[in-house]
């Protein structure tokens, strides 16, 4: 009896625990939107639109979220198709090792296919962020290409906030970390690596969702590191691991091969459709 009282008290306990992972990454995800939404505000505040620009950004913003929309459909559409693929491949290189010719271009099919859909998106978007440009003037356009997403705009000059970034702060906040106690870590951990996260997208504007992933991913598993290491192995790294984690010059996002300039990644972002419709924004 007390056994199977232990076990129950077990699964609730593992349940309660995988509740508590999916609110922190719901609650992660609504925080992320609301700072990108601050952001976008101190924009939007600054470029003194009018009404009808207003309007006009909208309808564009629609007809974008309208392109993104139907791109994950067609990813999703040959979800089954790559999970297939993909078991197969696995399944191959565990028993056999050769990869048979037919298997071969299935793969490179779903590859191309995948590279098809992101090219058709990035090639709609190109021709909204050209719309764009024909809504605004010469000056709005300048403040967009010169801003630096802030969440607390300046009180006098202009928009947005010189680039932070110093090496040392990171090590800094690295040394913090690994001295934190488990429960505080665990605590802490997501909203230290959403202040990285901000220092990126300070630089080079606001990202898409997958580059978000993918540094928020490297910036917990740096973290991580930094934990484990030993207290000599840390010194010697420390360093290195502070560079990884700071924007580069030769990661700047503009210009790059399916990447759209600041004008797109701003105002067809999917917040921008929300910002402007709250009446509160101003209009002139």
């Amino acid at each position: 009896m007390k056994q199977q009282i232990l076990y129950t008290i077990l699964i609730l306990t593992s349940l309660l625990h995988i509740g508590q992972v999916r609110a922190t990454e719901r609650n992660s995800d609504e925080l992320h939107s609301l700072r990108r939404r601050v952001v976008l505000i101190n924009l939007l505040n600054g470029l003194y639109l009018t009404g009808d620009q207003q309007a006009d950004i909208i309808e564009i913003s629609e007809k974008a979220e309208m392109i993104r929309n139907r791109s994950c459909e067609q990813k999703e559409a040959q979800q089954q198709r790559v999970q297939d693929v993909l078991n197969e491949l696995e399944n191959v290189l565990l028993t056999e090792g050769v990869v048979p010719q037919q298997l071969k271009y299935q793969v490179h099919q779903m590859e191309n296919d995948h590279r098809n859909i992101e090219n058709e998106e990035f090639e709609k978007l190109s021709e909204l962020e050209d719309e764009l440009k024909q809504v605004l003037n010469e000056n709005q356009i300048l403040v967009i290409n010169t801003f630096k997403p802030c969440l607390i705009p300046p009180e006098q000059g202009r928009i947005g906030q010189s680039a932070e970034g110093h090496g040392e702060a990171v090590i800094r906040t690295l040394q913090r970390i690994r001295e934190m106690p488990v429960q505080r870590y665990r605590f802490a951990k997501d909203y230290i690596a959403d202040t990285f996260l901000e220092r990126f997208e300070h630089r080079y504007g606001l990202l898409d969702e997958e580059k978000i992933a993918a540094y928020r991913k490297e910036v917990l598993k740096t973290f991580e590191q930094a934990r484990t290491l030993s207290d000599k192995t840390f010194f010697l790294e420390k360093a290195n691991m502070a560079q990884s984690l700071l924007p580069r010059e030769e990661d700047n996002y503009k210009g790059r091969w399916r990447q759209l300039g600041k004008v797109g990644r701003f105002l067809l972002d999917p917040q921008i459709k929300v910002c402007l419709a709250d009446k509160r924004v101003t209009a002139f």
